[in-house]
């Protein structure tokens, strides 16, 4: 993939006139790529950028679809053996970060979104697991022969790691262009990820054993926050769990109707067009945040069978009922 990358300009007379090479800052081609991950793949999330890991700063961490964390390294030139290296021990060193350190990162960089929903929205539904493997992305402006021997082999041995060459053209009128190539592409990366070790799903079935003090505190500091999801939890499913013994999917139709209700607050992520389909979103999400291992207080009081697909049967314990009565007013 060394080759190198030459551009023309078609002008309206037909003639061909070369466009030049423009290389770019490395804190202009960091922004770039945090704002437009698709530059150098696809389903990327960024959520962070010069974070501190222990061991230095990491450019940009992203989230993708199955919910690895991405180190992505931004660099103008070909990626030498100690930028590999540096990139291999920033990966090393998020490996056993949680989802509470992962939040924590993503609201520095985000303060008014909510995590859940800005997965929901940049890769269209939100990862059932966070965290369970790391990759590496390695951006640069340009490439070389040993660069790309180096991370082939890795890439071949277990380490999900690529190489994206950004490329920026400038026209003589000041019109710049980019372009992307990867080293390797996203099918084969995917097949060599297959190959490895199967990640295990980050959700629990076991309830939480909090006593009854402490469980109500648990549910009222949940219940109080303002993003949508424990909104939803808070006004659409509780209410309703507490008047039947179980609600189906069929049931939870009211989350649409709340939305509509709610429109002009979360109107910045919803459309009317789009509202039908992000009910289901929504829906999924509170199977996700019911089943995740954080959330174990959720458990205690609400039970979610996911034994058939489709199906998000929620019900809550008889015994458990007064304690949620307590815990949502």
């Amino acid at each position: 993939m060394a080759t190198k990358i030459e551009l023309w300009e078609i002008g309206k007379d037909k003639n061909l006139t070369e466009v030049s090479e423009d290389v770019p800052l490395e804190e202009e081609l960091e922004s770039w790529v945090f704002n437009y991950p698709e530059l150098i793949g696809e389903g990327l999330a960024p959520i962070g950028r010069q974070i501190e890991t222990g061991r230095g700063r990491l450019d940009i961490l992203c989230i993708d679809t199955r919910g690895f964390l991405v180190v992505v390294e931004v660099k103008r030139e070909a990626p030498t053996r100690e930028a590999i290296g540096q990139s291999i021990q920033y990966a090393t060193e998020i490996e056993n970060w949680d989802y509470e350190k992962i939040e924590e990162i993503f609201r520095q960089f985000h303060p008014d979104d909510v995590m859940e929903e800005y997965l929901i929205r940049k890769l269209g539904k939100a990862p059932e697991s966070l965290n369970q493997a790391q990759r590496i992305i390695l951006a640069s402006v340009k490439t070389d022969t040993l660069a790309e021997e180096r991370v082939d082999w890795l890439s071949r041995n277990g380490v999900d790691i690529n190489i994206a060459v950004v490329r920026c053209f400038k026209t003589a009128d000041g019109r710049r262009f980019l372009s992307r190539a990867a080293l390797i592409s996203e099918e084969e990366l995917m097949q060599r990820s297959s190959a490895g070790r199967k990640m295990p799903s980050q959700v629990s079935d076991t309830p939480g054993s909090y006593e009854q003090e402490e469980l109500k505190s648990k549910l009222s500091e949940y219940l109080v926050k303002p993003d949508l999801i424990s909104s939803v939890i808070r006004e659409v499913l509780f209410p309703l769990i507490l008047q039947k013994d179980s609600v189906k999917r069929s049931d939870l139709k009211e989350i649409k109707r709340f939305l509509e209700k709610n429109s002009s607050e979360y109107g910045d992520i919803i459309s009317e067009e789009e509202r039908k389909r992000y009910a289901g979103q929504v829906l999924g999400a509170l199977g996700r945040i019911i089943c995740h291992p954080n959330y174990n207080y959720l458990r205690q009081v609400v039970a979610y069978d996911r034994s058939q697909f489709g199906t998000d049967n929620f019900s809550i314990e008889e015994r458990k009922v007064s304690s949620s009565r307590r815990g949502t007013a």
